[in-house]
């Protein structure tokens, strides 16, 4: 019944995953998800155009600066013009003017804001009619301040504005859907740091690198003018992307200060220093010196970036420096790696923007593809640390559950077998076993745990030889850090054979040992046999930690043993003495079953400890003992006396009970020591064990008459 309940779990995760899949197919291929004939609708109109001197040029290419400042370019319109169509096209940094067949139809003049005339790209969609069929169009454009020569007119297009604007979307969707993931997963790590759990238990500084994602992904998703093209907005995305891209030194640098080993808090004076300088740079340029960032952003910005990868450097090399000095190793090699991309992927941008390799202001390509690899290589540690972290909280509360169970009983050897029992359970065990040290040269089973479907066999037939198998593998131990991990027994075939013959002839395909030690002396070792592939490395780990609390339950009950040895028996005689007898008739003895009670008095001992001496009384004690011994049990024999010994019999009936004192009585009278005796057989039990006592007595008493 076990194995089918994952079974059904799994169907029914492939039903829902397999439905879920096709529902999306569906949905995509019945809808107008794949619908491209708005495409039909979006003719270039981009060629042809005709400059004053009669020059025929393609838009795109024609910047104002060639042509002494102002351009006015002209081009007939179509004659498939219809009612719903518009005349739309990009302008950078331009302000222009449209006419058709002389008269004015738009108008567009840059305003002045924080960022200085500046706008950037700005989509224009001018509204057109079968009334202006073969008319001619005329655009007149100029710099958005004068001397400015990098004024353009680009990508013109006769189509209707819906068609345009979702054309344009979609031209635009990779770097905005990009953008948008560096975003999304800048605040999920902020949920992470604020609601999911403490951020000192994190492995760095999470909310720095939530801010630097976020900001990222802000600044790359309005340099896609994907904002600008849903919300109509112009100054508003303009001014963001020049300023907000000044908030990054800071959490970045946050971010890898929290990496390293030392964390030296000088690095966020450096990194907040550095971002209201270059961000002061910048506005002092714009209203202290008159330069439009259109002029000083590039050259500005790639001064910043370039200074935020040195710092970075620096603390690269200062950690590994210091990393050096106290002998740690590094968990940043990567991440510095991933930011080194990432920071050179921008300033290759700056420098194809600068460089004018593409048309308009955009140059956020090579800067997303750098932050997306830098997120997979964050995403990639974070997981590492996430997987790593669940282990040891599984670790904690696998050992947090055996010191629940250590204090749980007064017992060792009932702690053990819980321990053993939890163990096998939760990581799946076929067989558990404990072998322990006998001290003449083989390790005998002590404790064993099988699964249901095993079986246990006996435990005393389980041993292991010191010479040429245990002693192989405890100096295995000494080289895998007391860690044993079989995972194919092929591997030690040649290494250790009769390691490969005891597990290959047993049909045991894995294994991981642990060995239990007392002050560094091997006492026993604990095995784990048949256990689930996946689960050896962590039952490895798992094991090394426990095998302590085994080792010192193992010591306890040896001590234990020791202290009741010395507490419960008489060491003259063997047997148990005067307190064991009390503690078991009070505690321990069964009167609701059938029992008989025995008693014997050695006659004549005082008198041959005095006249023969305590050497001949001793002996006679010890006699005695040995015979009721022998007979009874060594459990049920109590000497509670110099004299007087007792002995319980649990004979299912009275005449076996009978014929044990018998064979007693025949045994010690054969080395002539003489006894008086009682016995009680109490077929029904009793109800008051002094009743018994007292009725042995009383026979013994009359015996000795």
């Amino acid at each position: 019944m076990k194995n089918e309940v994952p079974l059904i779990k799994r169907i029914y995760t492939i039903v829902f995953s397999v439905s879920v899949i096709m529902l999306i197919i569906m949905i995509l291929f019945l809808t107008d998800f794949f619908d491209q004939s708005f495409r039909d609708h979006i003719r270039d109109f981009s060629d042809a155009w005709v400059l004053e001197n009669g020059e025929t040029v393609f838009i795109d290419n024609v910047k104002n600066g060639d042509y002494g400042g102002k351009v006015t370019l002209f081009k007939q319109l179509p004659m498939d013009v219809c009612d719903n169509d518009s005349l739309c096209f990009e302008s950078n940094n331009a302000n222009l003017k449209v006419f058709i067949e002389g008269q004015e139809i738009y108008n567009f003049k840059s305003e002045k804001n924080i960022s200085g005339y500046g706008y950037g790209i700005v989509f224009h969609e001018l509204g057109l009619s079968k009334a202006y069929v073969g008319k001619t169009v005329e655009i007149e454009f100029e710099g958005v301040y004068e001397g400015f020569g990098g004024a353009g007119i680009s990508k013109v297009y006769i189509s209707p504005a819906d068609d345009y604007i979702h054309f344009k979307l979609i031209e635009n969707a990779p770097g905005a859907v990009s953008s948008l993931i560096i975003g999304i997963f800048g605040m999920m790590l902020l949920f992470s740091f604020f609601f999911v759990r403490n951020g000192k238990d994190l492995p760095f500084d999470v909310a720095a690198l939530g801010i630097t994602s976020f900001v990222m992904g802000l600044w790359l998703f309005i340099d896609t003018n994907v904002p600008q093209i849903l919300y109509g907005d112009i100054y508003v995305w303009r001014v963001l992307h020049r300023i907000i891209i000044f908030f990054v030194a800071f959490p970045l640098v946050a971010f890898f200060n929290s990496l390293t080993e030392h964390q030296r808090g000088i690095y966020h004076h450096v990194s907040l220093t550095l971002s209201v300088f270059f961000l002061a740079t910048l506005l002092i340029s714009r209203y202290i010196f008159g330069i439009d960032m259109i002029d000083s952003f590039a050259t500005i910005i790639s001064a910043y970036l370039s200074t935020i990868v040195v710092v970075i450097f620096i603390i690269f090399v200062d950690n590994s420096a210091y990393c050096r000095r106290k002998g740690v190793e590094q968990r940043v090699k990567y991440v510095f790696i991933g930011t080194a991309v990432l920071m050179v992927s921008a300033l290759i941008d700056l420098f194809v923007y600068e460089k004018k390799l593409i048309r308009g202001d955009s140059f956020g390509t090579f800067t997303r593809i750098g932050m997306m690899l830098f997120i997979g290589i964050m995403i990639t540690n974070f997981l590492s640390w996430w997987s790593k972290d669940q282990v040891l909280i599984g670790r904690d509360r696998f050992v947090n559950k055996i010191m629940h169970y250590a204090i749980s009983s007064n017992s060792p050897d009932d702690i053990i077998s819980s321990i053993l029992e939890y163990i096998g359970k939760e990581l799946k065990v076929g067989r558990l076993v404990i072998f322990e040290d006998q001290g003449n040269g083989k390790f005998h089973g002590s404790y064993q745990w099988c699964r249901e479907d095993k079986d246990p066999g006996a435990i005393d037939l389980l041993y292991l030889p010191y010479k040429g198998f245990v002693e192989d593998v405890e100096k295995t131990f000494e080289v895998t850090g007391n860690r044993l991990v079989v995972s194919d027994i092929e591997e030690y075939k040649n290494s250790n054979q009769q390691l490969y013959n005891l597990l290959k002839s047993n049909h045991i395909e894995n294994m991981v040992a642990s060995p239990l030690k007392i002050n560094q002396k091997l006492m026993g070792m604990i095995t784990l046999l048949e256990l689930p592939h996946g689960l050896l490395s962590e039952a490895s780990e798992i094991i090394g930690l426990t095998s302590y609390f085994l080792s010192q339950l193992l010591l306890r009950r040896d001590e234990d043993k020791r202290l009741r040895t010395f507490i419960y028996n008489d060491s003259l005689a063997g047997t148990l003495n005067r307190r064991a007898y009390k503690e078991f008739i009070e505690e321990k003895l069964d009167l609701s079953s059938p029992f008989g009670y025995f008693v014997c008095i050695i006659q004549g001992l005082e008198n041959a400890n005095k006249m023969l001496g305590f050497d001949s009384g001793d002996k006679m004690v010890i006699e005695t003992s040995n015979y009721l011994t022998e007979v009874f049990g060594k459990e049920n024999v109590f000497r509670i006396s110099g004299s007087k010994l007792v002995a319980f019999g649990f004979e299912s009936e009275e005449v076996f009970f009978q014929n044990d004192i018998e064979r007693f009585k025949k045994q010690i009278s054969e080395v002539g020591v003489k006894l008086q005796t009682g016995a009680v057989y109490c077929i029904y039990g009793a109800k008051d064990i002094n009743v018994v006592i007292n009725k042995a007595n009383e026979l013994c008493y009359q015996d000795g008459k």
